[in-house]
């Protein structure tokens, strides 16, 4: 809503007559005042830029999207993190964040024996569709190995495209996605699958991260997630 001054219509020497309008600012719910007009807020592009502190459900619109979606935000020692995996955003917003700037990711992992490891990655980058949605992550450090970007380029997740059990991208002979009850970036198959069925206590239904200590145990639960630097 825009309030007009009660002023006549002032002509520039430009073009047609200019509306002048007042200074008067008036609150209204989801809009913001900027100068001397009304505008519509708009949401944050992701958890980073969300304004305030506390973990919590906001509404995101990447930039690119067509329109704004929820997300889970979870702040940690003055961070801003979007998780990826425990409240499914999609990967064609997951593109759409981690393109827009540099992006580390942070992974949490709880074994079933109370043990919890972590592992952080420097870079973080998913591709477009055209690309498979293709995934660059490097710069590893951390306490639970590195499952992603393995020497073994046949089981590392870093410069794999996503496979699902109806779209099989990788290079086995076999539909991994199928194998281990989950999309992921698989090739021939992989050292880490943080989206498999985690309710069935089976080899090859579990969520798995194969290195270290953790090679073959069986992972509780599994936290993903972004942020720009």
């Amino acid at each position: 809503m825009i309030i007009r001054s009660s002023l006549p219509n002032i002509r520039t020497d430009k073009g047609p007559p200019a509306l002048e309008f007042t200074q008067k600012f008036i609150p209204f719910k989801d809009h913001t005042c900027i100068n001397r007009f009304i505008t519509k807020r708009q949401d944050p592009s992701e958890c980073a830029d969300v304004s305030f502190q506390k973990d919590g459900v906001y509404n995101i619109n990447p930039k690119g999207a067509r329109s704004s979606r929820p997300a889970y935000c979870v702040m940690r020692n003055g961070i801003k993190w979007t998780p990826i995996s425990i409240f499914a955003l999609g990967n064609e917003a997951i593109h759409l964040i981690s393109t827009n700037g540099k992006h580390k990711l942070h992974i949490d992992l709880e074994l079933r024996n109370g043990s919890r490891f972590y592992a952080d990655y420097s870079l973080f980058k998913l591709n477009n569709e055209s690309s498979q949605y293709l995934l660059k992550v490097t710069g590893y450090s951390g306490t639970a190995g590195d499952a992603m970007d393995n020497y073994d380029r046949s089981l590392g997740a870093n410069g794999a495209q996503f496979s699902t059990r109806d779209r099989d991208n990788g290079e086995y002979i076999r539909n991994c996605a199928e194998l281990y009850h989950g999309g992921w970036w698989y090739v021939s198959c992989s050292n880490s699958d943080l989206n498999g069925n985690n309710t069935i206590y089976t080899k090859g239904s579990l969520q798995f991260w194969n290195k270290n200590d953790l090679k073959y145990a069986g992972i509780k639960q599994s936290e993903m997630m972004i942020t720009k630097y």
